[in-house]
């Protein structure tokens, strides 16, 4: 029996435990498989580039913008009150 036999039979068995037998023969019978396709090296290498430094890079400029704002924000505030 296969790895996707044994989760097959698996879950039929948790089901028959938790929600009886009638449930079992509403689940198709065949599983699909979803796997990654492989990558060349170049593309892990873009892949990495990307989330150890684009990512980081773009979060604290996004950071920088919002606080810049958020200060010319309460500039306009105090200036609007002190009138």
């Amino acid at each position: 029996m296969s790895g996707a036999g044994n989760l097959n039979l698996f879950a039929n068995i948790v089901d028959g435990l938790t929600l009886g037998t009638d449930i079992i023969q509403i689940r198709s019978n065949t599983l699909t498989s979803r796997e990654l396709k492989k990558l060349t090296n170049p593309q892990k290498a873009w892949y990495k580039f990307i989330t150890i430094f684009l990512v980081p890079i773009l979060l604290v400029f996004y950071g920088s913008l919002r606080l810049f704002l958020r200060g010319k924000e309460k500039q306009f505030y105090l200036l609007g009150s002190a009138k």
